[in-house]
This record gives structure tokens, sequence and C-alpha cells, in this order.
């Protein structure tokens, strides 16, 4: 199954932060892929646009995690994209705990041991740009990659209510079959 996860920004100056999204799938061979990413600038109407749009895009099961932002702002920011913007998705709000470089770290993780792979798509040289930077240059699609990966290995105990799943254990980290040979995958251990 993948996930998407989401990183805000609302500014149209090309020197600002970027909105970006990124969607992690875990492979039945225990290996994480990133499958798609993206970034841009705009505003608020841009990036209602975006979410959108990639609502549109992704297939029903593709379960999404945004970032709610403190205070009052980023409370009815994340329930209006829940509410209004992709109605009909599964979709994680949850704060942003710690620095970007720390959300990261399970990720690098993974990669140091070869298990993180870029399935090549449009946009995934700027991907491993930032990846290969990371953490003196852009931040923003690696957060939101961080925020994918966090999406599927921070299950909620078994037993704990938390909207409805059950199942066993095999159940807790559900795997989707690795990207097929036909994919090109992109090297960014340089």
């Amino acid at each position: 199954m993948d996930k998407r996860g989401w990183d805000w920004a609302g500014s149209e100056a090309k020197t600002a932060n970027q909105t970006t999204d990124a969607r992690v799938r875990r492979g039945a061979d225990k290996g994480w892929y990133l499958m798609d990413s993206a970034a841009m600038h705009g505003g608020p109407g841009d990036v209602d646009e975006r979410v959108r749009q990639r609502h549109r895009e992704d297939p029903r099961n593709v379960d999404w995690s945004i970032p709610r932002d403190p205070g009052a702002a980023g409370i009815h920011f994340a329930a209006y994209v829940i509410r209004e913007l992709v109605a009909g998705r599964y979709v994680q709000d949850t704060p942003e705990t710690g620095s970007k470089v720390t959300r990261m770290k399970p990720v690098s993780g993974q990669a140091k041991i070869g298990n993180f792979k870029i399935v090549r798509h449009p946009g995934c040289e700027i991907t491993r740009s930032q990846l290969i930077d990371f953490p003196y240059g852009e931040l923003d699609i690696p957060d939101a990659i961080s925020r994918a990966f966090a999406a599927h290995v921070h299950m909620p105990a078994q037993g704990e209510d938390h909207g409805g799943f059950s199942g066993g254990a095999d159940d807790a980290f559900p795997t989707t079959p690795a990207p097929s040979s036909e994919s090109t995958l992109v090297d960014w251990s340089a």
C-alpha cells in the first residue's frame, strides 16, 4: 500500500518554501520505494488546486498524511483539506514534531543500507538532488517523504482504538508488490 505525505507552504515567491508531496510504497520485498514526488510555489488557491489534482490522480487506497500546524489556522486548514478538498479519502492529520532533519533520519537509515529506492518519475532528479544535499539544501521534498514514510511505520498498537482498523500482526504492515522490473530506479547513493 502506498502513503502520500505533504509539506505545506503558501507563497508564490521563488525563494520561499514549496508545497511538496511524496508517495512512498512498502514493497513485498520489505523495501521502501519513492513512487513519485513534486514541489510547487503558489498561493493558497494554487495549493488547493494541487491537492485536488493529486486527489483525482491517486487511487482511493492511497492514504494521505498531512501536517497540522500549531494554532487555530493550522487546525482549521487541516480540517478544510479533509472536509472540502479530499472527501472520500483517508487522511491523517498530525502535528509536526522535531526538526525536519530529525524526521528524515528513519528514511536516511533505510537509504544507508540500500533499502530506500527512488522509482524514476517526473521530477525525480530534483528530488534526488535534494536528498543528496540533505540536510544542507532544500528540505521541503525530504519532509514530504519523511511524512509518507512515518505514515507507514507509525501505526497504532494492536487493540488501540484508531478509527476501526482491526487485524492480526500480519495486517500491521501491509505490503504491496515492489515496482515491476520495468521500473527504473534512480541511484541516489552518490
